[in-house]
């Protein structure tokens, strides 16, 4: 997916939250303030979250975007699908991965280095 376990869990924690901010976001997740802000501009960068100035002014309302909605859903759809055991479970998953791999790699070719 292209995806950190961290990115999925910041995903995973604004879904819950949204809008969120920062500073819930980081309690949720039990993270420094400092670190979590790496991830979400990353993720931002990426198109997987939108950040928009809240009322007060000196925080951003964090929500998902569409792409981000689909992501988590993705990776959530990939654990309930996933085979348990054996050969064949693991080549299910790779091929499940990899076409979700392609499709992530032409979306980035496309709206992020047009």
């Amino acid at each position: 997916m292209g995806l950190t376990k961290s990115s999925l869990d910041v995903l995973e924690a604004v879904a819950e939250l949204q809008p969120a901010n920062v500073s819930a976001l980081a309690s949720l997740l039990c993270i420094s303030k400092q670190s979590l802000g790496s991830t979400v501009r990353r993720l931002h960068a990426a198109g997987f979250l939108a950040k928009e100035r809240a009322d007060d002014r000196r925080n951003a309302d964090i929500r998902l975007t569409e792409r981000g909605e689909s992501a988590l859903q993705a990776a959530e759809d990939l654990l309930h699908q996933r085979p348990h055991t054996g050969p064949e479970a693991e080549n299910t998953l790779r091929g499940q991965l990899v076409d979700h791999i392609h499709e992530l790699r032409q979306y980035e070719a496309h709206h992020l280095f047009p």
